[in-house]
């Protein structure tokens, strides 16, 4: 996956990619996304059954967020089908919760009542009843709406079941796994709050709601800085990279992808025992470190380094993005993490962060 969606981004980056073309990769690129989501599915149930899905709660812009999901959503629904977002007055702008879960979570039931919905609209109505002062407890109301074919009373609990859904030509049609309201319906108890409620019959479409009691806090005081169109560091010829990495396709694909910012002078080697020495006979400004390799992973290889090199910069670059796999690379001093598949955006911001 990390090589189609990869390889895929760095086309479509081509100013002289003719449209016939960009249209083929474009396809390529999204049937790449939707397996991908596939696999995170599967791997969301595994760990929620085993007790291992991780919650990091932060501050979050919440009218942000529900309108980044209606925009989402908006892009693939059919003609005729009108994608609407209401909010209440009193909604606070900043909650505690976990974002990227709740973002998951509405975009799972928007995402079903679109495939669901040939003409009419979808609506996600975000409520709280009452103004809540910061450090009070609110109480959300979420309820996504559609105007689809509904759900008959003997479907009803069972397509909440893994692998279920409810009609068999959506999923011929459209993919998927099944999974997205399971999986929904066991990340808003982890956040909180009580069952998704389903109103539905035959014919008059369907409505799912839940209830999130959140905090109310305040706004973050430090913005992320604006996101450039295309970054490029060919300013900085000076900088020299050691990737560890044992995968001859992701080596590839990293290289192509340092070299289209800017950054050609990319030294590889196999394994963390390789980087070490490698650090012995020239100097680097930063390493790009895999966290599993043969002979020597890169957490075992990032605390021998730490030793000598206290200050130069390592990114792991891992495929597991649970929270204590993040935690173990920056405890061995890692800088920070990328995560596989690989983003051109997220290498982008994460290298102006440790780079300057």
């Amino acid at each position: 996956m990390n090589g189609i969606l990869g390889l895929s981004q760095l086309v479509l980056r081509s100013p002289t990619l003719a449209e016939e073309h960009r249209e083929n990769i474009e396809g390529i690129y999204s049937s790449g996304e939707t397996l991908l989501r596939i696999i995170n599915d599967i791997l969301d149930i595994s760990k929620i059954e085993a007790g291992k899905l991780s919650l990091s709660f932060a501050p979050v812009d919440l009218p942000a967020l529900v309108a980044e999901v209606v925009g989402m959503i908006s892009v693939s629904a059919r003609e005729g089908v009108a994608i609407r977002l209401d909010k209440s007055a009193d909604l606070p702008e900043w909650i505690m919760t976990d974002r990227t879960r709740l973002h998951q979570v509405l975009t799972n039931l928007m995402g079903n009542a679109v495939k669901f919905t040939r003409k009419g609209y979808v609506l996600l109505s975000v409520a709280c009843r009452g103004r809540v002062l910061p450090g009070q407890v609110a109480p959300i109301h979420f309820r996504i709406e559609d105007t689809g074919p509904g759900i008959g009373l003997d479907q009803q609990e069972e397509i909440f079941n893994p692998f279920i859904q409810g009609d068999s030509s959506v999923s011929r049609e459209f993919g998927g796994t099944g999974l997205g309201l399971s999986i929904s319906r066991k990340i808003v108890k982890l956040l909180g709050g009580d069952e998704i409620q389903l109103q539905s019959s035959p014919g008059f479409g369907s409505a799912f709601s839940f209830v999130l009691p959140v905090t109310v806090t305040t706004r973050i005081m430090e913005e992320a800085p604006a996101r450039q169109e295309r970054v490029s560091f060919a300013h900085r010829p000076d900088i020299r990279i050691l990737a560890a990495e044992d995968w001859e396709l992701n080596r590839l694909l990293l290289a192509k992808i340092l070299d289209d910012i800017g950054l050609p002078q990319v030294t590889f080697v196999g394994n963390g025992q390789e980087a070490i020495e490698a650090l012995l006979t020239a100097p680097y400004s930063l390493i790009l470190m895999d966290v599993q390799m043969p002979v020597m992973g890169g957490i075992e290889a990032t605390r021998i380094i730490r030793r000598t090199h206290p200050d130069i910069p390592i990114l792991a670059v891992t495929a597991h993005a649970m929270k204590e796999d993040q935690q173990q690379c920056l405890a061995a001093g890692m800088n920070g993490y990328l995560s596989k598949p690989y983003r051109i955006e997220e290498i982008v911001e994460a290298l102006q962060r440790v780079l300057g």
